[in-house]
């Protein structure tokens, strides 16, 4: 097993490895480019030993680059996700923004480097209730397959819960309400969501996937979105199954959760994972709070601003706040540096990203 799987599994176990195992989920096209450019720079980029002298094709070259900027920053870990392939291209609007239907069957268009849903695929209570999953076998996961074969790096995949699954479906406004109207209903489709998401899970695990990542997005900077009464009644005995299949399969299972997290804590406890992505400290999320009552249960992940420190603030208040975050969080083990987004944004500075890593990768060692 190599170093950065070892650290990421220590950490995932609440152990204290040889030095504070850090990375992302992701990093987006042009943060790579310029990150690069700095790594170049710094003559501190090294060539993947599997990579082929001139990559084939776009996949390939990608892969390449994100492979030399994970090692420039010295980080442990990445994810590789499922790949969920578009239905149907669409005539392009009259701006001349592409469309076309999702995997899900959104209807979806380009805006700018993003994209929004124009009409969900589910218009109504008992459209959603009666809605067909796609076929699980056209889901692409050969990148998980790559990634944890060709590379030393520990390999998260990120797959939905059943709260964000079905909230995508429709309106979130509407969704919002059927959690108060149709909670029967909403129980015995989040069941049905359950069983197709854990056979994503576990043919994620089975393409070479070293930990899973439960995308659910369950609060925002106030706390939960409904009732914590119905998340219970209505999407933990789906969510709860989806974790003790990754534990059966012997894989550290970690829920991602942006916002204000804190009164869903010891649910995340009670549904047995182990541990938890994101701690946004804008939205009131103290670490050592955290870490002082949860350590011990959970393995915790994040915490770096991604509000105003990583995209505004300076390099000198970057390297602060790493190591404050390292000297709160490392105690005792079970603690993964990462942003609180756990996907490095095109917008925000390249030197602000360097510096964090470069400053984890000297104190992490110091520990």
């Amino acid at each position: 097993m190599s170093l950065q799987r070892a650290r990421v599994l220590a950490a995932c176990s609440h152990r204290q490895p040889d030095q504070v195992p850090k990375g992302e989920f992701g990093i987006e096209p042009g943060l790579r480019q310029r990150l690069l450019g700095l790594l170049l720079k710094e003559q501190r980029i090294m060539s993947h030993p599997n990579k082929a002298e001139s990559p084939k094709d776009q996949t390939d070259r990608e892969m390449a680059e994100l492979i030399s900027v994970l090692v420039g920053l010295d980080m442990d870990l990445t994810a590789a996700n499922p790949y969920f392939p578009p239905r149907q291209d669409l005539r392009p609007d009259p701006r001349g923004r592409q469309r076309w239907l999702d995997f899900w069957g959104n209807e979806v268009i380009e805006v700018g480097a993003s994209t929004g849903v124009v009409r969900p695929v589910c218009s109504g209570i008992k459209i959603l209730l009666n809605y067909a999953f796609p076929q699980l076998e056209t889901v692409d996961l050969a990148m998980i397959m790559r990634w944890s074969q060709e590379t030393p790096f520990f390999i998260f995949s990120q797959v939905p819960g059943p709260f964000s699954l079905l909230a995508g479906l429709t309106s979130f406004l509407d969704f919002l309400r059927f959690t108060e109207t149709n909670q029967l209903e909403l129980k015995q489709l989040a069941a049905v969501t359950g069983q197709w998401l854990g056979d994503l899970l576990q043919a994620c695990i089975n393409a070479g996937a070293q930990g899973i990542v439960i995308t659910e997005d369950l609060t925002y900077n106030r706390g939960p979105w409904i009732d914590i009464k119905v998340l219970r009644q209505v999407f933990w005995p789906a969510l709860a199954e989806m974790v003790e299949l990754a534990k059966k399969a012997g894989v550290p299972v970690l829920l991602h959760c942006d916002g204000d997290v804190r009164s869903l804590l010891p649910e995340v406890v009670d549904l047995g994972f182990n541990g938890i992505h994101s701690l946004q400290p804008s939205a009131g999320v103290n670490l050592a709070t955290v870490k002082a009552e949860y350590g011990s249960r959970l393995c915790l992940m994040g915490n770096l601003d991604c509000d105003y420190l990583l995209p505004q603030g300076t390099v000198a208040e970057v390297e602060a706040a790493t190591r404050e975050t390292l000297r709160v969080g490392s105690p005792g083990g079970g603690f993964i540096l990462s942003s609180c987004a756990g996907i490095l944004s095109s917008d925000w500075p390249a030197e602000n990203v360097l510096a964090m890593y470069r400053t984890a990768a000297s104190a992490s060692q110091e520990l």
